[in-house]
């Protein structure tokens, strides 16, 4: 303190972790809930966590309140914010929404939401003992999916649009437990009609019949283009990015005559709109579910704590590629995943993006690239009981066997996927790369090792990939900070307004990348001539990319 300069703050989270000298010598001042947040009723904010209060905190700041708020009026204002949902009516769709995305982050209802829920079951006669936690809900959401085929009993209509995407996600996190056709007594072929013309149908359904590849694609084009003409969050965009990958990787690996063109300059439109307006004010949002940039993710798995964990990096795997990559480890290993998202850093080139998962750290607060070992074991050692000594961390083109014995964290990396796309001329063959250069792989013994280690296991991306056009534009390498196929970076926004490229966009992110200008293309194009998979963009298959919990 006798050495700073200027005005210094020191914060302390209550009186009995304040040093004497600091009491005596210096002011205090005491900041509660209530100077935070005037016009709320803060008593009904204490199920929020410090995460979520941050978050309140910014929509708080930019909402115009005249009036104090009640209780209730606090809870509908505080829920519409974090979880999207509407709660001012007793509606019971807009209940079970909440309730869905609530447990899908928390473990029980407390306080004044529990009672604030309570209140409104009331009115419907429905006990809130059926919800008040996790596996209660789950419980209870699963006998009325069951009644909702079985019976005309069930109080829930699942075809509604809000509740199809927050049931499809509950059965594919392992959140609930899908019909059996071979054991529960029910109409079968009613519930194989429905699922074969209804997505959200699908995954709570066991033993279904297959559908042909086509099925499955128009299927999955119906799901997509329902998703489109609602208000995209971004956790909706990490749904959409989810089917667009399974989308086209059918359209190429089963040689489906279908065009997508429409459709994908739709969703191309309208997730650079998204890019512009909130990406970067991601990092603000610090709670992974709702804004998982990926220097989220180690906190995240840090948080989680596990005993053993491992991190696997897939460079350059996008979700169209990730379906390849299940079906090599299904086809090889008892496994089953979580299938969450992640968003990459924009530019989304090596450099950024992958330095930004191994250190836990946005590009602007470190000017250190290519050092993710260093910086994984930097930041293991800080936040966990871990020595240098017991990380293990390799960056190798094609994974070999490896014995994991007295580690608890590993960190590993894998560039064939980034080999297939660079050295593939179209999508498809890529696809046969990729296969092939699986085959060649000891992936599967990689898993084995870890999984018979008791290793938690988590795969992810540094970026994705996208298949361009050239527009045969060169950019001069003597006024750039750095560049890619897809992107140019430029200290000073009027050499990046001087750069003439068809279809440019300038983008800024002074919250993640710090004030460089990013020139790229809003179509699927690249700089120079020839048309490739590549990446360096703001497109969705680039950006947006797979973020797996792996369980035996």
């Amino acid at each position: 303190l006798n050495n700073s300069e200027g005005k210094v703050a020191i914060i302390f989270e209550n009186n009995r972790s304040l040093p004497h000298f600091l009491s005596r010598d210096y002011p205090k001042v005491k900041i509660g809930y209530r100077d935070i947040f005037p016009l709320l009723t803060v008593e009904a904010l204490d199920w929020l966590d410090n995460k979520e209060l941050e978050e309140l905190y910014i929509q708080y700041k930019s909402s115009n309140f005249f009036d104090k708020l009640d209780r209730d009026e606090t809870l509908i204002f505080a829920i519409k914010s974090l979880y999207e949902t509407d709660m001012d009516n007793v509606e019971l769709d807009n209940i079970i929404a909440f309730l869905i995305k609530f447990f899908f982050v928390k473990k029980e209802l407390k306080r004044d939401v529990k009672e604030f829920i309570r209140e409104k079951l009331d009115v419907i006669n429905i006990s809130i003992n059926q919800v008040q936690d996790r596996n209660s809900f789950f419980n209870y959401l699963e006998n009325e999916w069951k009644s909702f085929f079985t019976n005309d009993k069930a109080r829930i209509d699942f075809s509604t649009p809000r509740l199809r995407y927050l049931i499809d996600d509950c059965f594919e996190q392992g959140f609930m437990e899908a019909i059996d056709l071979n054991i529960e007594d029910i109409d079968v072929e009613t519930i194989i009609k429905e699922g074969r013309e209804n997505y959200w149908v699908r995954s709570g359904i066991k033993n279904l019949k297959e559908l042909s590849a086509k099925q499955e694609v128009n299927m999955e084009i119906k799901r997509l283009e329902e998703l489109l003409v609602n208000n995209l969050s971004v956790r909706k965009w990490g749904m959409i990015a989810k089917i667009w990958g399974k989308i086209s990787y059918l359209t190429y690996s089963e040689q489906i005559n279908k065009s997508l063109t429409s459709l994908q300059k739709r969703l191309d439109e309208q997730f650079l709109v998204f890019i512009k307006e909130k990406y970067n004010s991601l990092p603000y949002d610090q709670r992974f579910q709702y804004a998982p940039l990926n220097n989220r993710i180690l906190p995240y798995i840090t948080e989680v704590n596990p005993e053993k964990f491992a991190l696997i990096c897939f460079d350059c795997m996008s979700f169209k590629d990730w379906q390849i990559i299940k079906k090599y480890l299904t086809a090889n290993l008892d496994l089953n995943f979580k299938e969450r998202f992640s968003f990459a850093t924009v530019p989304t080139v090596t450099s950024y993006s992958r330095q930004t998962i191994f250190s836990g750290k946005l590009p602007y607060e470190t000017d250190q690239k290519y050092k993710e070992e260093k910086a994984f074991k930097k930041y293991i050692t800080e936040h966990l009981d871990i020595v240098e000594e017991e990380i293990y961390f390799t960056n190798e083109g094609i994974p070999e066997e490896d014995k994991f014995l007295g580690y608890k964290a590993v960190g590993l990396i894998y560039r064939f996927i980034d080999k297939s796309i660079h050295d593939a001329l179209d999508p498809e063959g890529h696809y046969k790369n990729l296969i092939h250069l699986l085959d060649k792989s000891e992936l599967k013994e990689v898993i084995n090792n870890l999984l018979n280690d008791n290793f938690k296991i988590y795969f992810t991306s540094d970026h994705g990939n996208v298949y361009c056009e050239g527009n045969g534009v060169r950019i001069s390498k003597a006024l750039v900070e750095d560049k890619d196929t897809r992107a140019a970076l430029y200290q000073y926004k009027n050499l990046a307004e001087d750069e003439s490229v068809p279809n440019k966009v300038i983008l800024q992110f002074p919250n993640i990348i710090g004030e460089d200008y990013i020139v790229t293309m809003k179509d699927r194009s690249k700089y120079g001539k020839k048309r490739a998979l590549t990446h360096g963009g703001a497109n969705i298959e680039e950006v947006i990319i797979p973020f797996i919990e792996v369980n035996n």
